[in-house]
């Protein structure tokens, strides 16, 4: 058929199109398309709401593909046009069950083209691989027509009678799966579209669990119009679903707006007056509460501490953007690019087969960054560089320990260590000034440390561990003790002897008694 048997046939069938809610407009777009047919092309065709019949071009784009992809199951209608139809299922990964989003599907279309797709609805509203299959066509010097139709995101917020403009997080079905946690907030309304198989339903359950409680209510669409559920229970022949706000599940910017408010003219006047160096101390000891309730084991209380390690973060965001420094987002931008340049065994092409590997890679990377970036200074680089002066001290001398290990300087066996240790213990005995004593016993902690890197433990965590048990302990000799009419303080040596036995029997990892 040549073009212009092709613009006749257009021409003739307009009136046809017009049934199928073509406009004008669409009609002198298609008139351009078949002036300009070129003979590698994807067609990415929109079927609106009538998907049991063909307007006469779709019919004519069919006989000039060489495959059909359907995400819609219209089969029965394509085949008379084409001798290769295929059907499009969610494509997951092996390793972490995540779907490739629609790379795949896009590198398939270009690799059977010229070929056509038929979608729900109209491309340009409804379809969210369309990206994908432009950026992958035109990467091959391919072009995408796309044929629009009847939208379904429209008549989906007339129903709900909700405008897009008011916050609405859009996100298509296979492009959710394609996350561990998705990018929506739950404080904001949600539209889930593009549910067009049965195998995305549970792997787009489990990633919105993620953000949003098992028994959230919803909406879910389909052909049978929209009926309520919730996350838990919601029917697998949905298209679509809509997740209403949820004032108890906020998301981070809400948190961001709240702590803007405090900073504003009409917020808090203690939070407004706060500067980076006012904030200092509080920084440090939300830490350490947050350190003692992982210390605990009291999951509820680490929760609410690690929000006010947050707090902390985002009240030093508000005041650098206040002052022109830094935002949130460059708070984000910095650690997320950092932590994905030194995976490169995740996010990259690099193997590796262990723990001890993954420290390894990631030493160099950090290497290689100092190197690039410089010292600023006429001193040379030092593997120590970048130690925080501020750690505990324990802290600090692990820090400075693997630090040096990773140039190589190590006790080859532990047994290297233990002797370093009695050395550093004789040592102390036979220091005769005070200064000597202190650094003696400095020396002892330092390789005491190095033992525990080297027997894997942390000794920060281990020195606290045994505060703990030992707080414990003594805290049930005194009521020991005060049970049986005994003064702590006038205690003999047996006495004592007894009770702490008695304590580190009935106290073991037990907090309390």
């Amino acid at each position: 058929m040549s073009h212009r048997q092709l613009s006749i046939r257009l021409y003739q069938h307009a009136n046809c199109l017009a049934m199928y809610g073509y406009s004008r407009i669409m009609l002198a777009n298609e008139w351009l398309v078949w002036r300009h047919i070129v003979q590698k092309k994807i067609y990415i065709i929109g079927m609106g709401k009538n998907q049991r019949s063909l307007p006469s071009m779709v019919k004519t784009i069919l006989t000039s593909v060489s495959a059909v992809f359907l995400k819609i199951p219209v089969s029965e209608i394509v085949t008379d046009f084409t001798a290769d139809v295929k059907h499009v299922f969610p494509v997951f990964s092996e390793i972490d069950g995540l779907s490739d989003g629609y790379r795949g599907l896009a590198a398939s279309l270009v690799e059977n083209a010229p070929a056509a797709m038929l979608t729900p609805g109209d491309p340009l509203l409804d379809e969210a691989a369309l990206p994908a299959i432009q950026s992958t066509a035109d990467a091959a010097g391919i072009a995408v027509q796309i044929v629009s139709a009847p939208d379904e995101l429209t008549p989906m917020l007339r129903a709900l009678n909700l405008s897009p403009t008011a916050g609405l997080q859009i996100l298509d079905a296979t492009i959710a799966c394609s996350f561990h946690v998705p990018p929506l907030e739950p404080h904001r309304p949600t539209l889930i579209t593009g549910i067009y198989h049965p195998d995305l339903v549970e792997p787009l359950r489990r990633v919105l669990k993620t953000v949003y409680p098992a028994d959230v209510d919803l909406r879910a669409f389909s052909a049978g119009g929209a009926a309520a559920g919730s996350l838990s229970e919601w029917d697998s022949a949905a298209t679509a679903i809509y997740l209403p706000p949820q004032t108890a599940a906020l998301g981070l910017t809400k948190f961001q707006e709240t702590i803007a408010h405090l900073r504003a003219p009409n917020g808090c006047p203690w939070d407004r007056k706060q500067t980076h160096k006012s904030l200092r101390p509080y920084l440090l000891e939300e830490t350490h509460e947050a350190l003692a309730a992982l210390d605990a084991e009291d999951a509820p209380a680490l929760a609410e501490e690690l929000g006010d390690v947050l707090l902390q973060i985002l009240l030093h965001a508000q005041i650098g953007f206040e002052a022109g420094e830094f935002t949130m987002a460059d708070v984000v931008r910095h650690i997320d690019t950092k932590i994905v340049r030194r995976h490169p065994h995740v996010f990259g092409d690099v193997t590796v087969s262990s723990a001890e590997e993954v420290t390894a890679n990631w030493a160099a990377i950090k290497k290689q960054e100092k190197a690039e970036n410089g010292n600023g200074g006429d001193d040379l680089p030092s593997a120590l560089d970048g130690v925080p002066p501020t750690l505990p001290a324990l802290s600090q001398a692990l820090n400075i320990s693997q630090k040096a290990v990773e140039l190589g300087f190590e006790w080859q066996e532990i047994d290297g260590v233990l002797e370093k240790l009695v050395e550093e213990a004789r040592e102390i005995v036979e220091a005769e000034t005070h200064a000597d004593i202190e650094s003696e016993i400095g020396d002892f902690l330092f390789v005491v440390v190095n033992l525990a890197r080297k027997m894997k433990v942390d000794p920060e965590s281990a020195l606290r561990g045994s505060n703990r048990r030992f707080t414990a302990r003594f805290k049930w000799m005194e009521k020991l003790a005060h049970r049986r009419g005994l003064e702590m303080q006038n205690l003999t040596v047996p006495e004592w002897q007894s009770l702490w036995a008695e304590a580190k029997e009935a106290v073991k990892d037990s907090p309390s008694p």
